[in-house]
């Protein structure tokens, strides 16, 4: 899963700043022909596709580690459960590595969501005060991305963890149990 979220998450950081820069591409123009949007210019359409593409590919990378998570999850506790590893080693650990997860991912999807809402805010009223507020949510979006994604990386990783060291002692049980060396 390491290798698959790595892929995501950089295609999904890329597609972010690709909407960003289109998006700063607006605020450098003058004030008559940033309004042109109604005309569905193409470097603000540009940016309305890229941003949209990045905030689904951004919904759909978070969602994606929370269900691998909930599913190694239930994993965790079943296989715990059955075959008696220990509570530190199984279902608390992969209990601590949800709660590092879910804050920063839930974060980031938020601020994701209220950015595409100012967006579309400003382009329904360009001179209204949310035009002020779209820029600076975007800022944000980069940083709680950023940071979600590496820290959904170190949990990844830990996890993977978690189960390889629940495999070792399932396979070490079921070697006793067969009476065969560990």
């Amino acid at each position: 899963m390491t290798r698959i979220f790595a892929v995501l998450a950089t295609l999904t950081a890329c597609a972010l700043l690709v909407a960003f820069g289109l998006g700063m591409t607006q605020l450098v123009e003058p004030i008559p022909q940033r309004q042109a949007w109604r005309s569905f210019s193409l470097p603000v359409s540009w940016h309305i596709v890229a941003a949209l593409v990045a905030s689904v590919l951004v919904l759909l990378v978070h969602c994606l580690v929370f269900t691998y998570l909930l599913g190694t999850g239930r994993w965790v506790k079943e296989v715990s459960q059955a075959y008696g590893v220990p509570q530190e080693e199984g279902i608390a650990a992969s209990r601590q590595l949800k709660r590092q997860a879910y804050p920063s991912a839930m974060l980031a999807m938020l601020v994701v969501i209220f950015t595409a809402g100012s967006g579309a805010a400003i382009h329904t009223d360009p001179d209204s005060w949310i035009g002020l507020t779209h820029p600076v949510l975007s800022v944000l979006t980069l940083l709680a991305n950023g940071w979600a994604f590496v820290r959904e990386y170190q949990v990844i990783r830990a996890n993977q963890g978690v189960l390889d060291r629940i495999m070792n002692f399932v396979q070490s049980r079921q070697a006793m149990a067969s009476g065969q060396p560990a």
